[in-house]
């Protein structure tokens, strides 16, 4: 069932391609596009990082693609996506070590 969703979705894409190239430009969600990519590379890094280091890198960048273009210059409303980017990730780890005594992957590298 999933491989016809994909196989007709693939269709529909090609129709909108060939009436229109406009339409497909606009079709295509840059900030989702960014977020699959983000998540794609946060999955292979996870493992050799470890998942604090690349948790922190992957909510910054999250935060980024969501964040409109003009936050993004101001200074002072970055502080909270800093913030939350480091506190989460470590807070996520402390507990998972803590309470579930569960050791979340620490990476290859260190």
């Amino acid at each position: 069932l999933s491989i016809a969703q994909i196989i007709l979705s693939a269709g529909a894409f090609k129709a909108a391609a060939r009436d229109n190239e406009d339409n497909v430009k606009e079709a295509v969600n840059k900030p989702l596009m960014l977020t699959v990519a983000a998540l794609l590379i946060y999955y292979v890094l996870v493992l050799q990082i470890g998942f604090t280091i690349t948790s922190i890198i992957y909510l910054f960048c999250q935060s980024l693609i969501l964040m409109p273009a003009e936050d993004i210059k101001n200074k002072k409303k970055l502080i909270v996506p800093v913030l939350v980017s480091v506190i989460v990730p470590i807070a996520v780890n402390a507990i998972f070590w803590n309470l579930f005594s569960i050791k979340l992957p620490a990476g290859n590298l260190f």
